[in-house]
């Protein structure tokens, strides 16, 4: 997981600001698009931390999928000219790599 969350950092850090003026946004918003992946982190870790207690699987699962899906969100938010979707999907980004 650490090196799927590096890929994630290395992707969006470089190019948030040209996204966010691609998408009509502020170029000040590229610190909330960076950063709203550390604060998804540490609103999950406290569940993640109880949830591997009981199972291994389970939440390993869950993680790639929800990351699989944030990224994508990601992905589309140009296509949809949608900022909110670009925020929702840093932050699953973040919520799984906790």
């Amino acid at each position: 997981m650490g090196t799927g969350m590096q890929a994630n950092y290395y992707i969006v850090v470089p190019s948030s600001d040209s996204y966010a003026e691609l998408l009509n946004a502020p170029a000040t918003l590229c610190g909330v698009i960076i950063g709203s992946m550390p604060l998804a982190a540490l609103v999950s870790a406290l569940v993640y931390s109880w949830w591997s207690n009981y199972s291994y699987q389970a939440p390993l699962i869950f993680s790639t999928l929800i990351l699989m899906a944030g990224n994508l969100m990601y992905a589309l938010a140009l296509k949809f000219n949608s900022v909110w979707l670009l925020l929702i999907g840093r932050f699953l980004c973040g919520y799984v790599h906790s």
